[in-house]
């Protein structure tokens, strides 16, 4: 029996399907833990997702719902090779197209939100210097239960 999820956990593991299903070939992790970026990135690419915080809420009364804002960040890598940049930039699009088309997570948000990718560079001894982008995903859901 599979054991009920709180509605945080739920958004979490639409945004790691939804990402596997725009990026089919990256190696997704995190989005329920932290993960940290690998020394070397799969052929397909990486996604890593961190669960964020879900903020303060706007409470309304009677009955009680919590209104959040979570914002989940999501780190990318592009395959290794030397068209990292155009690569990066074609699986940010892939996520911004799947956003668009899915803006309510079948039901489970009232609003699905992404800000604009923040790049950078890392540079592991002994390997090329890989490009990575960061973008945050703002999930806006109401609880009734601040745990739930």
């Amino acid at each position: 029996m599979n054991a009920p999820m709180s509605t945080r956990r739920r958004v979490a593991q639409a945004l790691a399907a939804g990402m596997a299903a725009a990026v089919p070939g990256a190696r997704i992790r995190g989005f329920d833990g932290d993960a940290e970026r690998p020394e070397r990135v799969s052929t397909g690419g990486e996604i890593i997702g961190f669960d964020g915080s879900p903020g303060t809420p706007q409470i309304d009364l009677s009955p009680p719902a919590y209104n959040y804002d979570h914002v989940f960040s999501v780190e990318l890598a592009a395959g290794p090779g030397d068209a990292q940049a155009a690569a990066l930039d074609a699986m940010l699009l892939a996520i911004g197209v799947w956003i668009d088309a899915n803006r309510t997570l079948g039901g489970l948000c009232s609003y699905l939100d992404v800000r604009a990718a923040e790049t950078d560079e890392t540079v592991i001894p002994g390997a090329s210097p890989q490009q990575w982008a960061t973008v945050d995903i703002i999930a806006s859901y109401t609880t009734s239960n601040p745990l739930g």
